[in-house]
């Protein structure tokens, strides 16, 4: 199984090459496949000089599989447009990397590009070797890669961390239960999930005192901020608690390699703190209190209440006890000052809790309930019991299952984008009157009107700027909602080539001329 974690290592390698090569070079000009290539040379010398061994058990490997498999589930077997429950703002992203890394979402909108540029720009990168694939299957594609990974690099973290494996073994089985992975798989949140395989990674290599180190960091904070964040606050911790001055340094100067990312997304971020969207309000703290453990999924939220409980007295629980503490008040201070992303934080405590969790399971408490009623069972058994029991949980969430069926296009939409993009491939501006209209412009290659709707561009006043680019977005919002409610005039305003009109959901209006029609979902030709 070495090959597993030199493999997965080596991945990560050169996605952090090339997302550091894109970044610094892609301002001037981004030349995806030679970027690749010696990003690839790059990542074979760095690996023969940072060798780390990263053993195994092979079922570490089956949860891998497990949750790949599970993940290409719904596009395999149930939705044959599976993107359709994710935000479209990932593929807007890849589709304005051209020639380089733009100011603006120009011709979508001119909205200022600010958006977090590591998942965009390595799928971009991936997408242009890749040409014969959709890039929204390849945006996808690596989503599940990059979800995969976290459970492995889990694994080596929590065992490094822990000093078990049984320890880490557990810890991967109830994230694989909980909603973590899943849910921000199926709703799109390839950054995040991206992020955390950098994370544990991270976290794994300082541990070891491995340079590598030093190249994922930078990396954490290119691809998401909010996880960032939250890894130099680790590290930090770390650095204090083994005084390791030399390494603190060292990390430190590793984000100059982020420094582009930083200014354009983490500024924009700070500057958009204030006002609105700040103010404590004390019903959400108590609120915030309320939901914080549940969001673990339900049997990892029992251990987690079990190693609260008793787990004191494993010694080897309390470091992670410490960072439990600190990002259960992250999650509630973020979420009672009414910040939108306060889910992020949600789920990087569910994590740690998890990883606390695994840690106490496998300490002083196992030990007692083996001694009295697990003597003939050996743990592969409890641990396969465990595994079934968040199966069946996520068999039955109907938070997944809406997930998984498709929740932000209808196959009819993605049938009629398909055939819609057959008739005209160019890319122009088109009204939608559909309510997959995000995903139904993305896949007929076509401008939306109303490029919030299903996230077309980020739309988070988090990280946009209040400038003249943002207040076109809310123009053009008002605009489809009054064409929405029967317009006729705003349609002609609108400038768009083409108005389509699904007449299931909405009516056909007049004065118009048909020039394509699939099912009950209709194309105008708005100038004639």
């Amino acid at each position: 199984m070495e090959k597993l974690a030199f493999l997965s290592t080596f991945f990560l390698v050169w996605a952090s090459v090339s997302i550091l090569l894109g970044l610094w070079i892609g301002y001037f000009f981004l030349v995806s496949v030679p970027i690749l290539l010696l990003a690839l040379i790059a990542a074979w010398f760095l690996m023969q000089k940072g060798k780390v061994s990263l053993k195994s058990p092979r079922s570490v490997f089956f949860f891998f599989l497990a949750s790949i498999v599970l993940l290409a589930f719904p596009l395999l077997f149930i939705h044959p447009f599976f993107p359709a429950s994710a935000d479209v703002v990932h593929v807007t992203n890849i589709r304005i990397l051209a020639d380089n890394i733009p100011e603006t979402y120009a011709p979508y909108s001119d909205l200022q590009f600010t958006y977090q540029i590591g998942f965009s720009l390595f799928s971009k990168m991936i997408s242009d070797l890749l040409f014969f694939i959709p890039d929204y299957l390849v945006v996808w594609g690596l989503g599940i890669l990059f979800s995969g990974l976290v459970l492995l690099f889990l694994f080596w973290t929590s065992r490094e961390l822990t000093g078990s494996e049984k320890a880490a073994l557990v810890s991967v089985v109830l994230v694989f239960g909980s909603k973590f992975v899943f849910t921000n798989f199926y709703f799109g949140v390839f950054p995040l999930l991206a992020s955390f395989a950098f994370f544990f990674a991270t976290l794994l290599f300082f541990e070891k005192k491995s340079f590598l180190a030093l190249l994922f960091f930078p990396v954490t904070l290119i691809i998401h901020p909010f996880t960032g964040a939250i890894l130099a606050t680790v590290l930090l911790l770390q650095v204090l608690m083994q005084k390791s001055w030399h390494w603190g340094l060292l990390l430190l100067a590793s984000v100059l390699l982020a420094i582009p990312a930083i200014l354009r997304t983490y500024f924009t971020i700070t500057s958009n703190f204030g006002g609105p969207l700040l103010g404590f309000n004390p019903a959400l703290f108590v609120e915030g209190l309320t939901a914080l453990f549940p969001w673990t999924g339900i049997i990892p939220f029992l251990l987690l209440i079990l190693a609260l409980l008793f787990g004191s007295r494993d010694p080897r629980a309390n470091k992670l006890l410490g960072f439990t503490v600190l990002f259960a008040f992250l999650a509630v201070l973020f979420f009672s000052i009414e910040l939108q992303h306060a889910d992020k934080f949600f789920w990087i405590f569910s994590i740690f809790s998890i990883l606390y969790s695994g840690t106490f399971f496998m300490g002083d408490f196992w030990k007692s309930i083996e001694k009295r009623f697990f003597q003939k069972i050996s743990f592969g058994r409890v641990l396969t019991l465990i595994f079934l029991l968040c199966l069946v949980s996520f068999v039955l969430s109907s938070e997944l299952s809406h997930g998984r069926s498709g929740s932000k296009l209808s196959v009819e939409e993605g049938q009629f984008a398909v055939a819609f993009k057959t008739f005209d491939p160019a890319l122009k501006k088109t009204v939608f009157l559909s309510n997959g209209s995000g995903w139904m412009a993305t896949i007929a290659n076509k401008i939306p009107l109303d490029v919030r709707s299903g996230h077309f561009v980020p739309d988070s006043q988090l990280q946009v700027v209040d400038d003249t680019g943002w207040k076109d977005v809310l123009n053009r919002e008002q605009l489809q909602k009054k064409i929405e409610n029967g317009c006729r005039e705003c349609i002609l305003e609108s400038k768009a080539d083409y108005l389509v009109v699904n007449t299931n959901q909405f009516s056909a209006p007049t004065g118009f001329k048909k020039v394509f029609e699939y099912k009950k979902i209709i194309v105008y030709s708005v100038r004639g």
